[in-house]
C-alpha cells in the first residue's frame, strides 16, 4: 500500500437535500486529506442537486443509470479511482478522525481487507440515542467474529473502510435484494476468505428518522436468504466447532423468520409448522432472556425459574429504552405496540422451549395466538 492511499468514499443519494450536506462536509472535514468523493444521485426530485453543485469541484457526481441503492452503490465503485473504498449513507456522517485510523489501520495490518468501527444514532433533531452500537463485537474475540458475521449483521455500512481490489465485480452489491445487501456483501467477501477487523472508536453517526424504521424490522426475506448461503457453503474459514455453531443458527434463524412472516401473513397453523420443525430437529440452547422474563406474566400457566425471574428487571429496562427509541423518532403508539406484540410471541416460544414441553403443533397455534 502506498504512503497516502487515495480512499474512494461512495455516497448514494436520493430525495436527502437537507442531510446529504452534512454527510459531505463530514468527508471533506477529515484529518486524513487523500479522499475522493463520488456521489450517485438516482435522480433526485427536491433540491438535493442544487446542494450537490454547492460544492462545485470537491465532489464528483453521477447519475444513476440503474435502480436501487445497490445498484447506485456499484456504479460508484465503477469510477472509483482509490486504492481503498469507503460507504457513507447520505443521512449518516463521520467524525474527523474516521479515515485516517482507518488507513493507518490497514497500513500496519496488511492481512486484513476490511476494517470497520463503532457508531452512534442520533434522531433528526441531533439528539442522542444511543452512544454506542452495543453489538456483540464487544464480547466477542476477533478470532469469533467472522462466526458472529455470518448470522447477525454486526457492521455497519457508513463504518466501513475496506481494499477496492477484493470487491467482487462488476457487481458488488447484489441488485436482487431489497435489503440488507451490504450484509450479503460481507457474507460474500467471508465466503472468499477476506480478514475483517474493528476499531473499537465511535467514528462515525448514524442518523434514525421514520424512513429507517426497517432498522428495527424483524428480518426481511433478504436476511434469510443471507442466511440460507450459511446453511448451503462449506464454511472452510471458520474451525469446525464454529462451522456447527454457524449452521445450527443459521437454521434457527431460518426457521423463525419463516414463522414470523407466516404469522404475520395471518397463516397461523403454517407459522406453527414450521416451529415445530425447529423444536424436533434440537432444543435451542443457552437462549437469551431479555424479554422472555418481561412478558412471561402474559402467558397463563407458565412459571419461571429463579434464573429468569433474576432478568425481569434488566428486561424492563431494555424494552423501555426500545421504546423510547421509538418516541424519539416520532414512531406512533401503534408502532409500539407491534414491536411489543412481536416481541411477546418471541418470549412465548422461549419459554416453551425452556419449559421442555411436549412438542404439539395444536398448542403451537395456541401460543400464537
Amino acid at each position: 500500500m502506498r504512503n497516502n492511499p487515495l480512499v474512494s468514499v461512495i455516497i448514494p443519494v436520493y430525495n436527502r437535500a437537507a442531510m446529504v450536506g452534512q454527510a459531505i462536509k463530514s468527508v471533506l472535514a477529515q484529518t486524513y486529506p487523500y479522499s475522493e468523493i463520488i456521489v450517485v444521485d438516482g435522480h433526485s426530485t427536491d433540491n438535493t442537486l442544487e446542494v450537490l453543485a454547492s460544492f462545485g469541484g470537491r465532489i464528483s457526481i453521477l447519475q444513476q443509470t440503474g435502480k436501487g441503492i445497490g445498484n447506485a452503490r456499484n456504479e460508484g465503485i465503477a469510477a472509483a479511482q482509490g486504492e481503498l473504498i469507503a460507504f457513507l449513507d447520505s443521512d449518516d456522517y463521520w467524525l474527523p478522525r474516521k479515515l485516517e485510523l482507518q488507513v493507518r489501520f490497514l497500513q500496519r495490518h496488511p492481512a486484513i481487507d476490511l476494517v470497520h468501527t463503532d457508531f452512534r444514532s442520533v434522531n433528526q433533531d441531533g439528539e442522542l440515542i444511543r452512544a454506542s452500537a452495543e453489538t456483540p463485537l464487544r464480547l466477542v474475540s476477533p478470532a469469533e467474529f467472522a462466526q458472529y458475521e455470518m448470522v447477525y449483521n454486526c457492521i455497519a455500512l457508513s463504518t466501513v473502510c475496506l481494499r477496492q481490489k477484493v470487491l467482487p465485480k462488476p457487481n458488488t452489491f447484489d441488485i436482487t435484494i431489497r435489503a440488507s445487501e451490504d450484509w450479503n456483501l460481507w457474507v460474500q467477501l467471508l465466503l472468499q476468505g477476506c480478514k475483517f477487523s474493528y476499531i473499537p472508536e465511535v467514528l462515525a453517526v448514524y442518523q434514525v428518522h421514520l424512513d429507517a424504521l426497517s432498522f428495527y424490522a424483524p428480518p426481511s426475506f433478504s436476511g434469510e436468504r443471507i442466511v440460507e448461503q450459511a446453511l448451503s457453503q462449506p464454511l472452510d474459514f471458520l474451525k469446525p466447532e464454529q462451522a456447527r455453531w454457524v449452521k445450527q443458527r443459521a437454521f434457527t434463524m431460518k426457521k423463525m423468520w419463516a414463522a414470523t412472516n407466516k404469522y404475520n401473513q395471518g397463516e397461523k397453523r403454517e407459522a406453527a409448522q414450521h416451529l415445530q420443525e425447529l423444536l424436533e430437529s434440537y432444543r435451542y440452547q443457552n437462549l437469551p432472556l431479555e424479554f422472555l422474563a418481561t412478558f412471561a406474566s402474559l402467558i397463563p400457566g407458565f412459571t419461571l425459574s429463579p434464573a429468569e425471574r433474576a432478568q425481569v428487571e434488566l428486561a424492563a429496562v431494555e424494552f423501555a429504552a426500545t421504546a423510547l427509541d421509538f418516541t424519539k423518532i416520532g414512531a406512533s403508539e401503534k408502532q409500539i405496540k407491534s414491536l411489543r406484540q412481536i416481541l411477546v410471541n418471541v418470549a412465548k416460544l422461549r419459554i416453551y422451549l425452556t419449559q421442555k414441553r411436549r412438542i404439539n403443533l395444536n398448542y403451537l397455534q395456541q401460543i400464537l395466538r
